[in-house]
């Protein structure tokens, strides 16, 4: 049963948001003031502690999951044409068992965000909580009915995963800048092109998974744009969506070469611009749902090699 419990809260994104939030803290901002520190600005520190990134993490992880069962609970009837054999809702878990589960994780988040709120953050940082939930709901009651934007909203908030960190840390990072501002311009314009690229790269697979959802979207009047469009269509917004997310890849070779990021550089290359190329390459020859699925799982696995490269900035 424990198993089913994972697999309704979608853990495998669960956990890159998780990591996403844990290595931007740790790689990006810790990394940045430690080398302020060294070179004799002393009282540089990050100002979130242990707990409080756990914290952090864990309401963000909330957040996530209550959106998840929101939107599970409202796609049923899509689901059992979609993804009948991933079905947990209904089937091996209760509807009431469900919205239970999204009650307790809003509220778990809730009052760790408020905790947050009080002792790190500015007092406003509490505001985005029930905001969040609330835009979440929206996206799964009528914005996703509504197909791009839908697909926008759920890619701002891919982006606002990495945004949390450096939002939470801003009063670190205000003195950061006035410190070392050279060398916080340089990080300001990596964090900025990372979060274009976490935006983009989300866009590119929600419109990949809308033309593999096609047939139980159709049925259901949602109208996304393979539905509104024709599949053919579809694919060259995807198509597009593809190249202005490769020419910000490109972007930001360019930008890691500049600061003399070496192992980004290849990194971003090998493991992001690679798949990416062929993903775009081969995207007209998809016809079936299962190509469509393959073309999704690309831009997973870029997401996912996309998070392993913090690790290099």
């Amino acid at each position: 049963m424990l198993l089913r419990y994972l697999q309704l809260l979608r853990w495998p994104n669960l956990l890159l948001v998780a990591l996403t939030q844990f290595l931007v803290h740790e790689f990006i901002f810790s990394d940045a003031f430690q080398a302020a520190a060294s070179a004799g600005q002393t009282g540089m520190t990050t100002r979130l502690s242990v707990w409080q990134l756990f914290a952090l993490i864990f309401s963000t992880l909330c957040v996530t999951a209550v959106g998840y069962l929101i939107n599970d609970l409202h796609d049923l009837e899509i689901d059992r044409i979609n993804r009948p054999e991933k079905m947990v809702v209904g089937k091996h878990i209760s509807i009431r068992s469900v919205k239970r589960m999204a009650w307790l994780l809003g509220l778990a988040g809730f009052l760790l965000a408020l905790w947050l709120a009080l002792t790190v953050a500015p007092l406003y940082y509490i505001l985005l909580y029930p905001l969040g939930l609330a835009a979440l709901w929206l996206y799964s009651v009528r914005l996703k009915q509504l197909g791009w934007p839908g697909n926008l909203l759920v890619s701002v908030f891919c982006a606002g995963v990495t945004a949390l960190v450096w939002l939470a840390e801003q009063n670190a990072w205000w003195e950061f800048s006035l410190r070392q501002s050279q060398s916080a311009h340089a990080l300001q314009k990596l964090l900025l092109l990372y979060l274009l690229f976490a935006f983009l790269s989300n866009l590119y697979r929600e419109w990949l998974k809308d033309l593999q959802d096609l047939p139980g979207d159709k049925a259901h009047g949602r109208l996304t744009l393979p539905v509104r469009l024709g599949p053919h269509k579809a694919r060259l917004w995807s198509f597009g969506a593809g190249l202005i997310f490769l020419l910000t890849v490109f972007l930001f070779a360019l930008q890691l070469h500049a600061q003399g990021k070496t192992t980004a550089f290849f990194f971003l290359l090998l493991f992001i611009a690679t798949p990416l190329l062929y993903s775009l390459a081969t995207l007209f020859k998809a016809q079936s749902q299962q190509h469509y699925k393959r073309h999704a799982n690309i831009a997973k696995f870029i997401m996912f090699t996309g998070v392993l490269m913090i690790v290099f900035l």
